[in-house]
């Protein structure tokens, strides 16, 4: 399972993509589609992970800092359907 590295300052925290918050997440789904060529299978694959962990995200109840859940779902749906035009490598 992929990880992010969080850091503010001086410290430094090794996260699980499924704790890191929804709004990072999603920039970093920006830059992939932006920035990274997704016939690369790498590149699909730090896609699906974060992916994953944005549907799950999506699923667990919401707290008042967090995206609204149906956008949310309809935003991984969008990537999840580009996804599938490179096929399940």
């Amino acid at each position: 399972m992929l990880q992010m590295l969080m850091k503010s300052g001086d410290n430094e925290q090794v996260l699980d993509l499924v704790e890191v918050p929804e709004f990072v997440l999603l920039q970093f789904c920006d830059l992939i589609l932006r920035k990274q060529d997704l016939s690369n299978p790498d590149v699909r694959y730090m896609l699906r992970e974060t992916i994953g962990a944005l549907k799950a995200k999506a699923e667990a109840p919401s707290d008042p800092a967090s995206f609204c859940r149906t956008g949310l779902k309809e935003q991984v749906a969008q990537i999840e359907g580009l996804l599938e035009q490179f096929g399940n490598e």
